[in-house]
């Protein structure tokens, strides 16, 4: 058995495993499960594997158990346990996009401003926030 280890970001980035690694780069509605792709297409259904089973899915997953798109969601989506939907630790940090920042700092700038003046306080706006580091948090998926 291969087992390899991804990067995810945490919130949404799950969703480009259930995408691109998951599904096999095909197209999936989301009305079709994830589990009914796997048996479809003769792949063998994602399994919850490890020692840190124990400290989630309220008594604790069993190795083994049927990874669900759900559960996935919970956990990598939102920091929370795959099974009972309860916070594991701190929230995930929300990061607004530096496009809706730069939105809302253009949007405050004075309707006063001559449009040269708006230019270029635009475009120094739009240089500070694409400046700013990312402040993504990782969780790991196998």
């Amino acid at each position: 058995m291969v087992m390899t280890m991804h990067r995810l970001s945490a919130g949404a980035g799950y969703q480009y495993l259930l995408k691109h690694t998951a599904t096999g780069d095909c197209d999936r509605t989301s009305a079709t499960p994830l589990t009914a792709y796997y048996t479809e297409s003769g792949n063998p259904p994602g399994r919850w594997l490890g020692t840190g089973l124990a400290g989630v899915g309220g008594a604790g997953l069993v190795s083994g158990t049927m990874v669900t798109e759900p559960a996935m969601a919970n956990l990598f989506g939102a920091g929370k346990d795959p099974v009972t939907g309860a916070p594991l630790g701190r929230p995930y940090p929300v990061s607004i996009p530096a496009a809706q920042r730069v939105a809302a700092r253009t949007a405050a700038l004075s309707a006063t401003m001559t449009p040269e003046a708006r230019a270029v306080a635009i475009e120094a706006i739009t240089r500070l926030e694409l400046a700013k580091p990312s402040r993504l948090r990782w969780p790991v998926s196998t």
